[in-house]
């Protein structure tokens, strides 16, 4: 009995200790499987990137950017999305390739503002053992061109044009449009009386590609100039300006009326008594009255250059026998009253006049300057001739802090050309004026209505001028067509244009199949006199009738 429970008590150790030995090797097996997907979980890999595979050079409507994934492990990562982003706004959602490698965003980027934006290119992956998300971004920097530059008439310009200190104004318009490098329109004509006060922003057309274009300005005036037969000669004045601008440059083109009507200031020249003097000069209405031992003149209606800009001044001579001086009453603040003493008059200063060349015409002039304002004077000088030799009597300007800018202009008419150079200088007399230039340096040519302008040995800023003057039969009309080319970069090659496209509806203008074979210049320099300060302009003309 007591061996046969033995047995039994043996058996059941047994099968207890078996049962034991095969729960550990189960828990064994389930801690090793646990490390193992531990360890895949851990598992190191590299997360993709993003390129960009834009060709593009901007933005311009509808359009489409592209990025590229590289190095993508689909073993271990799975796409989720991928958008395009600007300012952490969502602005377009990712096209995959069949592949999944190239990505093709389409945007609208009118969405966007003009000019260089950073886009953000974000790519959301999931891992496939953890499902964690991953994030990969880019920035992609591109350029956002869908406008021309905004104009700007500032209000009244129009009304303030009809004002001028040679001519009588009768009518002014001014109609502006875009064109291609081709000459041809491709924007609406707009009238400016209709858009002054406020900016003109223009789309750029559909399908255009480029970003340099011209922007046409068609001005229009009738002017009414006495003649010197008492009679009155009317002028008809159709001119285009047209101005090579980049669509990525200025962001606005503003316009400021050249003068103000009405803007003038009333000044005082107080002399004193005992100078013997009298004076001639450029002013209107004035009135003298003695106090003090002064003569006080007080000059209405002075111009005020810091209202009216591009102007000749009121200057006044104050003469002493041989002395004689000038004041520029335009620079005498309103109000104000300029104090002269006999000991502050002197003597002009002589100095030998340039000798003239063959054909050659000299004219000198004379600028001033105070507080950054620049304007003429005509009275800086008396002529006087010394055995056939002519000499200049220069005048000292009075006011304190002016600045005297002398300009001298040579014009030179030849069978083949016409040219014009500017030389300027603050001390006289001037010297080398005519080394700058040579008028070897541009020739011309034209053919089947092209004109080609070569520049041999020149660098220079220039633009092109085409005139042509309208016969009419009544002496006391006229009328004339002006085209003007204004080039932002240098000549240094050969240039080539023809304007027989240009033919433009609906405006008061009369530019219609205007021919080519008239007047062409080509210059560095605006017509205007007061660009006569920039020391070493030209200009050069070729009549090709």
């Amino acid at each position: 009995m007591i061996k046969q429970l033995f047995s039994i008590l043996c058996i059941s150790i047994l099968f207890f200790n078996a049962s034991c030995t095969t729960q550990k090797e189960v828990v064994e097996e389930l801690e090793e499987e646990q490390e193992q997907n531990e360890e895949d979980l851990e598992t190191e890999f590299d997360l993709p990137t993003l390129v960009s595979d834009s060709t593009l050079s901007f933005l311009r409507g509808d359009d489409t950017l592209s990025a590229s994934i590289q190095d993508l492990d689909l073993e271990y990562l799975e796409i989720t999305t991928v958008v395009l982003e600007h300012n952490n706004q969502q602005i377009s959602e990712g096209i995959f390739s069949e592949d999944s490698t190239s990505i093709n965003f389409p945007i609208d980027s009118k969405e966007l503002p003009e000019g260089f934006v950073n886009l953000e290119v974000k790519l959301f992956l999931k891992e496939v053992l953890s499902e964690e998300e991953v994030e990969v971004t880019t920035t992609i920097s591109m350029e956002v061109d869908n406008y021309f530059p905004a104009i700007f008439y500032e209000s009244n310009y129009i009304q303030l044009q009809y004002f001028s200190y040679t001519d009588v104004w009768t009518a002014f318009s001014i109609d502006l449009f875009y064109a291609d490098l081709e000459y041809n329109r491709i924007t609406d004509i707009y009238n400016v009386a209709n858009i002054e006060g406020d900016s003109l922003t223009l789309e750029i057309p559909e399908g255009y590609e480029g970003q340099e274009y011209f922007l046409c300005k068609l001005i229009n005036n009738t002017q009414e100039n006495p003649s010197s037969n008492g009679s009155t000669v009317t002028s008809v004045i159709n001119s285009m300006y047209i101005d090579e601008i980049s669509s990525n440059g200025s962001s606005k083109i503003n316009y400021a009326s050249s003068s103000n009507k009405g803007d003038y200031k009333s000044v005082t020249v107080a002399i004193n008594n005992s100078i013997d003097y009298s004076f001639s000069g450029r002013y209107g209405k004035y009135e003298t009255t003695t106090k003090d031992g002064y003569q006080f003149t007080t000059f209405e209606n002075i111009i005020d250059p810091t209202a009216i800009k591009r102007v000749t001044l009121n200057d006044l001579v104050i003469s002493s026998g041989d002395n004689s001086n000038i004041v520029v009453l335009s620079y005498i603040n309103n109000g104000d009253t300029l104090w002269v003493e006999e000991d502050q008059l002197t003597e002009p200063t002589d100095w030998k006049a340039l000798p003239y060349k063959d054909r050659e015409r000299l004219l000198v002039s004379c600028f001033v300057k105070s507080d950054g304002i620049v304007g003429q004077i005509y009275n800086m000088f008396d002529f006087y001739d010394e055995n056939n030799i002519e000499y200049y009597k220069t005048r000292k300007v009075l006011n304190e802090n002016t600045e005297v800018i002398y300009s001298l202009r040579a014009d030179n008419n030849q069978t083949e050309y016409y040219s014009l150079l500017t030389t300027t200088t603050k001390e006289l007399p001037f010297t080398n004026y005519r080394n700058f230039y040579s008028p070897e340096d541009f020739g011309i040519s034209i053919q089947d209505g092209d004109v080609t302008i070569n520049n041999h040995n020149a660098d220079y800023f220039y633009k092109f001028v085409m005139v042509k003057e309208l016969d009419q039969s009544n002496p006391n009309f006229r009328q004339a067509i002006y085209i003007t080319l204004n080039k932002s970069n240098h000549l240094t090659r050969e240039f080539n244009f023809n304007l027989s496209s240009l033919n433009q509806e609906n405006t008061n203008t009369l530019f219609d199949n205007l021919p080519l074979n008239y007047e062409v210049n080509v210059t560095n320099y605006d017509d205007s006199y007061y660009d006569a300060l920039n020391n070493g302009a030209f200009k050069v003309n070729w009549d090709l009738e």
